[in-house]
C-alpha cells in the first residue's frame, strides 16, 4: 500500500513484512528512509542525516516512531536518537505500535523515554505481537489512565494526536 502523506512524502507500507518505508523528495532528490531489514540500517543512518539537514534549513523536527524490528520500542528509538545526535530529530511515541511490533506494554516501555518524547500518538491495541487489531481508544488493552499519569508526572507538554 502507498499513502501520499504530503506533496513530496510517500509512505510505502508492507503489511506482510511488518515494515514501512518512506520516500521524501527534498529539493528534487529522492531520499529513502527504510528500516525494513538489518541490511538497510546503514543506509537509513546516511539518509536520515540528509533529511535532517534539510529539516534544519526549514526549522522542522523529524520524529521517529516505534515501527518494525529495528525501532519497535521506545528504548530502541532512544538508542537510535543517541546515535544520530541531531537537534532536528525527536520521538513520536506510539502507544499501540510497541505492542504490535515488539509485544511490550506501553505503560512500561514509555518509562524508558519520559522526558524525551516530542510527540505522542495515542492508539489502542488488542492482542499480542503481530496481531493487527487497533480499535477505538478505550476499547483495547492500553491503560491510558496510567499513560497520562506518567506523562503528567514527567511534565510532558508536547502535542498529542489520535
Amino acid at each position: 500500500m502507498i499513502n501520499k502523506i504530503k506533496k513530496d512524502i510517500f509512505q510505502l507500507f508492507f503489511h506482510e513484512f511488518g515494515s514501512c518505508v518512506y520516500v521524501l523528495k527534498l529539493d528534487n532528490k529522492n531520499i529513502l528512509i527504510d528500516t525494513s531489514s538489518p541490511e538497510k540500517i546503514d543506509a537509513f543512518y546516511k539518509n536520515i542525516r540528509i533529511a535532517l539537514e534539510f529539516a534544519k534549513t526549514r526549522n522542522v523536527i523529524i520524529n521517529l516512531e516505534p515501527h518494525g524490528e529495528f525501532s519497535g520500542t521506545g528504548k530502541k528509538i532512544i538508542s537510535i536518537l543517541e546515535r544520530i545526535d541531531h537537534p532536528n530529530i525527536g520521538l513520536n511515541y506510539d502507544t499501540a505500535n510497541v505492542m504490535f511490533y515488539a509485544g511490550v506494554r506501553p505503560e512500561e516501555d514509555i518509562k524508558n523515554v519520559l522526558g524525551k518524547i516530542t510527540h505522542l500518538h495515542l492508539k489502542d491495541h488488542i492482542g499480542g505481537k503481530g496481531v493487527y487489531n487497533f480499535p477505538a481508544l478505550g476499547d483495547g488493552d492500553v491503560n491510558f489512565f496510567l499513560i497520562f499519569s506518567l506523562l503528567r508526572d514527567s511534565q510532558y507538554q508536547g502535542p498529542i494526536t489520535v
